[in-house]
């Protein structure tokens, strides 16, 4: 590998035309190593132009590589659909490099590459049969006659016509019209001239066919393959939000019967029990959220669970008989057990649960630090960071 100062370095940047650092830097490396064209990635491609092109392989000595890079690079940047581009990048980077396949490869490079021209031109004849008929031209006899006049109106408004932003580039659809008209095409060649599968003019567009119907193949399967995450994503989003809104609502539940208890007469052993039950469904609550994975809403409602365990302690504490240690014990070794569960699963651990397993070291510690403890626990897993280093030991 050459070493060479700064300032060649930073004046060869600037001659590319790179804009960004990390562009400036893949392209170096590609520069530098001496790739094969098929050995530069899609997303590096993406940041050339055709004067990297022509630095990686001149034209003049290098002339099959710099072919092969220029087509790529039409690949990467023909359309405005992310996943047509990537199908015909990797049908490129897979090509056998036969003739036949480079043929068709440059067929589709000069649809791409003079796409808006080839818009101007269908939006110019158009736009000339409607002047014709506007102003009740009429072109009889034979051709020689009137094609002059025809041609120079053409010309006028092919000059006037300014092709629409939206459609300066083909789409995924354009495209696969273009296949269906060479198809066509082709049948009906195949059709007038009797060809048969022997003749070489028969195999070709066979081939051809076969070549341009594999692409639309390959895009179908990639969008379908796209949509289906995006519904699954969608899915498991509306079934989260059903487990947040049923929480809730047992938390809502949970504070109108305090509320009620508080305002009515019921015996102490009655309201004991309402009591039990309504912690019993609390701590299912909690297990519930924990378990299917945690969106930033679900973690600040786990916030919220604390807030109330928190209360239900200082509650206790004012004097409260109706709420014991072991009910308060019961619903902190549930989440610690839960966070214990999900940050084996976040750092790949395979999990095997025992009734019996020590989640936190909860021994000789208050409730109030264990729950600090969880807390910490929550704001590094919102954070992205390891919760390991957080232990009893770090709050004594």
């Amino acid at each position: 590998m050459q070493v060479i100062n700064t300032v060649t370095t930073y004046k060869t940047q600037q001659a590319i035309g790179l804009k960004q650092t990390e562009a400036t830097a893949r392209f170096d490396i590609a520069y530098y190593a001496k790739k094969d064209p098929k050995d530069i990635s899609y997303d590096e491609y993406k940041t050339f132009t055709k004067d990297n092109i022509e630095q990686l392989y001149p034209q003049d000595i290098m002339p099959k590589e710099n072919e092969k890079a220029n087509s790529l690079l039409i690949k990467v940047t023909g359309t405005d659909d992310e996943i047509l581009n990537k199908v015909l990048f990797d049908k490129e980077i897979q090509s056998d490099d036969s003739e036949f396949t480079q043929r068709t490869s440059q067929m589709l490079n000069i649809i791409m590459e003079h796409w808006e021209m080839i818009e101007q031109f269908n939006l110019a004849l158009q736009k000339t049969d409607e002047y014709i008929k506007e102003h009740g031209i009429k072109f009889e006899g034979h051709p020689d006659k009137w094609i002059g006049e025809y041609s120079r109106i053409n010309s006028q408004i092919m000059k006037e016509t300014v092709v629409p932003e939206n459609q300066k580039t083909i789409s995924a659809e354009e495209l696969f019209q273009v296949f269906e008209y060479n198809k066509q095409g082709a049948q009906s060649l195949i059709e007038y001239y009797n060809y048969t599968p022997a003749d070489k003019q028969y195999q070709y567009m066979q081939s051809m066919i076969s070549y341009e119907e594999s692409i639309k193949h390959e895009y179908d399967k990639r969008v379908k393959e796209k949509n289906s995450i995006l519904a699954s994503y969608t899915n498991n989003n509306q079934a989260t939000q059903n487990k947040i809104t049923q929480a809730q609502e047992a938390k809502d539940e949970q504070e109108r019967i305090e509320k009620q208890s508080t305002t009515t007469k019921a015996s102490k052993d009655e309201a004991e029990e309402e009591s039990k039950t309504n912690l019993k469904r609390l701590m299912e609550d909690i297990r519930s959220v924990l378990r299917t994975g945690f969106t930033v809403s679900e973690l600040e409602y786990i916030e919220k669970l604390i807030d109330e365990i928190k209360k239900l302690i200082r509650e206790k504490e004012e004097g409260n008989d109706k709420i014991s240690d072991s009910d308060i014990e019961k619903l902190i070794q549930a989440i610690e057990k839960e966070i214990l569960v999900l940050e084996k699963k976040l750092n790949g651990v395979v999990i095997i649960e025992k009734d019996d397993e020590a989640s936190f070291n909860q021994n000789n510690t208050s409730f109030e630090v264990r729950l600090d403890i969880i807390q910490k626990k929550l704001d590094n897993m919102r954070n992205g960071k390891d919760t390991r280093s957080i232990s009893k030991t770090e709050d004594d």
